[in-house]
């Protein structure tokens, strides 16, 4: 699979999406779906980040954030323009196609359904899935495990040389470039 690669606006809306969606505690989250929707949705997370020499995503909480995701209309979840389920309803969705697979193995069942929805590549059409599967990521690398575990975190990147040669036709470097014209 190939890496996404998510623009500023995109991460910041994000975060401040998930900043409100904080607010709604995780009882409330819970009383939002069935015992079984939460059982499958903790194997499917499960399936998607497992659990490796860092926390999953069941481990950090993203089937919770998932409920609320769809609740609230992440990713276009409840969109009426987009075609398929609206909010909530992914997860019947997902349980029906899950079901069509004929695995009995969750993590099976998820690798086919993955396969179905990304069969064109890159260029594959938004689907249900490709909903579920955004949110999932962005529920666990938004987590602080998945922030500070599994992605490497550098304050700074790169490194400082404080005793670099300057020569006459150098320049300062800069790293606010705001675009306005003064005058």
């Amino acid at each position: 699979m190939e890496p996404t690669f998510v623009d500023r606006r995109r991460l910041m809306g994000a975060a401040l999406a998930w900043g409100a969606l904080s607010n709604l505690p995780v009882a409330q989250a819970a009383e939002l779906i069935t015992p079984s929707q939460s059982r499958l949705l903790v194997d499917v997370v499960d399936a998607v980040i497992p659990r490796t020499d860092t926390p999953g995503a069941s481990d950090v909480g993203v089937h919770r954030f998932l409920v609320m995701a769809l609740e609230h209309g992440l990713e276009g979840s409840r969109d009426p323009s987009l075609p398929g389920p609206k909010g909530r309803d992914h997860l019947d969705w997902l349980a029906a196609h899950l079901r069509q697979t004929g695995e009995k193995d969750i993590a099976r069942a998820v690798a086919i359904v993955d396969q179905a929805a990304f069969a064109a590549g890159p260029a594959s059409p938004p689907t249900p899935w490709t909903r579920i599967k955004s949110l999932i990521l962005l529920g666990y690398y938004m987590s602080e495990a998945g922030a500070t575990q599994e992605l490497r975190y550098e304050l700074v990147p790169g490194h400082w040389d404080p005793d670099v040669p300057v020569s006459g036709d150098n320049r300062a470097w800069s790293s606010d470039w705001t675009a306005l014209t003064f005058g």
